[in-house]
């Protein structure tokens, strides 16, 4: 067993199973056989957007933010879990009856060659911010899942988007001093 004296100066790095102590400068490093209880989280990402103005949302967009707000990550094992928050300031409805906004996540391994729902269905949030008349709607707008890893390779998650009945905007009324966007991916231990 490693030994350090009273007033030495400490340069011992011992390496305990999973865990290495070097007490030279005082930091823990886990190693990749390091196990956490389930329900444990074991790596958070994260990315933000802030534009210069609004974003508009049609009928047909998909991942109309693209990798201005994206979370690269690659997970340990499909047998954990993702938790995906999303958050975007200031939804409008244009002041139109019947108009709303759909939302979820894609992922993808290949650089968006393809892409994939991730979750149950494509839209985890739906007709957010509808009103049956014409009344101004104006919002934030967030959105979670909890969903199984899907894969262990290298995979990037975005926004996935949509406006019901008409184009809506997301990021109105922002200006240099307010208005972000966030989107943030925990992976959880199975």
């Amino acid at each position: 067993m490693p030994t350090l004296k009273l007033g030495s100066t400490p340069v011992l790095t011992e390496a305990l199973g999973a865990l290495t102590i070097n007490v030279a400068n005082p930091t823990v490093t886990l190693g990749s056989n390091c196990t956490f209880p389930a329900g444990h989280p074991i790596q958070v990402k994260g990315d933000t957007y802030a534009p210069s103005g609004p974003v508009t949302l049609t009928t047909s967009s998909t991942r109309a933010l693209s990798d201005n707000l994206q979370v690269e990550i690659t997970c340990a094992s499909t047998s954990n879990y993702l938790k995906i928050d999303c958050f975007i300031p200031c939804y409008i409805n244009d002041n139109v009856s019947g108009r709303s906004l759909k939302a979820g996540f894609r992922y993808s391994t290949d650089n968006w060659s393809s892409e994939t729902k991730l979750g149950e269905k494509d839209y985890i949030m739906n007709h957010h911010g509808y009103h049956g008349a014409a009344h101004w709607v104006e919002q934030n707008t967030t959105w979670h899942t909890w969903v199984q890893v899907p894969t262990t390779s290298a995979m990037k998650i975005q926004t996935y988007t949509t406006a019901n009945n008409g184009d809506v905007r997301i990021f109105g009324n922002i200006d240099s001093s307010q208005g972000v966007g966030t989107l943030i991916v925990t992976e959880v231990q199975g």
